[in-house]
C-alpha cells in the first residue's frame, strides 16, 4: 500500500515541477525509498513540493528522510542525558531508559552504563560530556549509514529493470 502511495506522491511531484520523469524512474525512486518510514519518505516529498523548483534528484530526498548526522545531535544527547540523571538518580535507570530512547541509550550503554555515568567525579563531568558528545554523533552515523543500505532484494530490481516494471 505504501509503495503506491509514495508512487503517487512522486508522480504528483514531478507533474507539479514541471518534470518529464520516466515511469522506470519513478519506479526506481519508489523502490528505494519504500526501505524507509513511509510518514518520513511523504514529509520529504511534501517539502521538496513547497519549497524546490525542480524535481529533486534522489539524494536529495533521501537527506530529508535520513539527515546526516551534524555537530548539536552530539550537545543535545549530552543535555538529554544529564537531565535525566538529574531527574532520574542513579536507581532508576529504567525510567532513565524509557525517557532518553534508544539510540541515545546505546550511547549511556557504549559509555559503560548508567551506574558508570552516574558515577562519575565532578572533576571529570566536562571529560565526560565530550566523550558522550563523540559518542553520540557517532551513533548516529552509525544509524545514518545503516539506513543508507540498499536491502539485496531492492539492488537485484533496480539491476534488473523487468522485474521493477511488475
Amino acid at each position: 500500500m505504501s509503495e503506491k502511495l509514495i508512487f503517487e506522491n512522486l508522480r504528483i511531484l514531478a507533474v507539479a515541477k514541471g518534470a518529464k520523469v520516466t515511469r522506470e524512474r519513478l519506479e526506481i525512486y519508489t523502490k528505494i525509498l519504500t526501505g524507509y518510514e513511509y510518514e518520513k519518505v511523504i514529509f520529504a516529498i511534501n517539502k521538496i513540493l513547497i519549497t524546490s523548483k525542480f524535481f529533486p534528484d534522489l539524494s536529495e530526498i533521501v537527506d530529508i528522510v535520513n539527515p546526516k548526522p551534524k555537530e548539536q545531535d552530539g550537545d543535545i544527547a549530552v543535555n538529554k542525558i544529564f537531565k535525566a540523571i538529574r531527574f532520574y538518580g542513579y536507581l532508576n535507570a529504567e525510567g532513565a531508559e524509557k525517557t532518553l530512547g534508544p539510540e541515545i541509550w546505546r550511547v549511556v550503554t557504549a559509555m559503560g552504563g548508567w551506574k558508570i555515568i552516574c558515577d562519575t567525579p565532578e572533576f571529570q563531568v566536562g571529560t565526560l560530556r565530550a566523550q558522550i558528545k563523540k559518542m553520540a554523533i557517532a551513533v548516529k552515523m552509525k544509524n545514518y549509514e545503516t539506513n543508507l543500505r540498499i536491502s539485496q532484494e531492492t539492488r537485484l530490481k533496480i539491476k534488473n529493470p523487468l522485474k521493477v516494471l511488475k
